[in-house]
């Protein structure tokens, strides 16, 4: 439901954890049965499972965005969630393409395609980077494909994109200069 939430109230880019996107704040929710102490949460989440977690500073939340994979491109929940969104929507969006005519004018229709759309998703907010080429490429060209994937029906479509990462540590620093004299 928090996945769900995030993805309905912000986008599948963001990480579905913390105060705001991981608050469990649904009608009839009551909270949790057992009481973690912040050293079980820190545990828990070393471990790479997200804990159901109650204090008054964060109040009844999910502490946690990473996933169980091993593999460091998954291992924040929203980047999975992304790329299978991605995934799901370049499908949908490129079913004009079967059966047209493969060569470099379907291939700019491709490009042109799936760049409008990941540009329209890099200024919502779902990808990583200050610039578009930082956030997403996307290649169909000559380069990827040739002759050989042609005669064989195909049009290889190399597509690349930067999750965000969530600020899992917020690290801040407190001192008082030396040498400043108090009022």
């Amino acid at each position: 439901g928090v996945y769900a939430k995030t993805a309905a109230n912000k986008n599948v880019g963001k990480s579905p954890g913390g105060v705001e996107d991981g608050a469990l704040n649904a009608p009839g929710t009551i909270g949790p049965e057992l009481e973690l102490t912040l050293t079980d949460r820190d545990n828990l989440y070393s471990s790479r499972i997200n804990p159901v977690f109650d204090s008054s500073a964060t109040g009844f939340v999910v502490w946690g965005v990473r996933s169980l994979s091993r593999d460091t491109r998954w291992r924040y929940v929203n980047s999975r969630l992304l790329h299978n969104f991605l995934m799901h929507r370049l499908f949908l969006l490129l079913q004009f393409a079967v059966f047209e005519n493969n060569g470099p004018a379907l291939w700019i229709r491709i490009e042109q395609a799936i760049k409008g759309f990941m540009d329209s998703l890099f200024r919502l907010g779902f990808f990583a980077g200050e610039r578009a080429d930082q956030a997403f490429f996307v290649k169909a060209n000559g380069s990827n494909n040739n002759d050989q994937t042609i005669k064989e029906g195909k049009v290889i479509i190399d597509i690349g994109f930067s999750p965000n990462r969530p600020a899992e540590f917020v690290i801040f620093r407190l001192q008082q200069p030396s040498g400043v004299a108090s009022q």
